[in-house]
């Protein structure tokens, strides 16, 4: 570490740091309060498992693996079918939602499925678009909301309306 400033001045660091089981690791890097931001998003409270996978221009991708994780161990998975669809209906508690495809980054994302006051009256259907390539994050996104997913594809598409 060259110099740490916690009263909202610069940061420089020089290393390796692991906060809350996620490790970052830095070569040298600057950063600045004004511009640095993590969002630490919530776990999706669902009552099942069931979505589609795309890519970023929202064309579905088959055969990506569709695992929910606890406890650091597999305990169910699935692939897509040939348009992007999956389920997972048998599963109650909390679980990390992990979606990955060839030549795509991951996605990944807590969630809680049972059937609780949340999920009752809204059972979202997930839409997971993959990015193409390999960053070593989950960079890919997890949408519940197909307005939203379809903003995204828009986007990618170039259009900005």
């Amino acid at each position: 570490m060259e110099g740490m400033n916690l009263k909202g001045q610069r940061i420089y660091t020089l290393g390796i740091a692991v906060a809350a089981g996620f490790m970052l690791a830095f070569t040298f890097s600057f950063i600045s309060p004004a511009n640095a931001q993590i969002t630490v998003l919530k776990p999706l409270h669902l009552s099942q498992v069931h979505g589609v996978v795309t890519d970023r221009t929202g064309k579905p991708v088959a055969d990506a693996e569709v695992v929910l994780v606890r406890n650091e161990s597999v305990a169910l998975k699935t692939k897509t079918d040939a348009l992007g669809r999956f389920a997972l209906n048998q599963a109650s508690g909390r679980y990390w939602l992990r979606v990955s495809g060839a030549r795509y980054s991951p996605a990944a994302r807590e969630v809680i499925i049972g059937s609780d006051l949340v999920t009752v009256f809204h059972r979202p259907e997930l839409y997971v678009m993959l990015e193409s390539g390999a960053c070593s994050d989950d960079c890919s996104l997890i949408y519940t909301s197909k307005k939203n997913f379809d903003r995204a594809v828009r986007w990618n598409l170039g259009n900005y309306d």
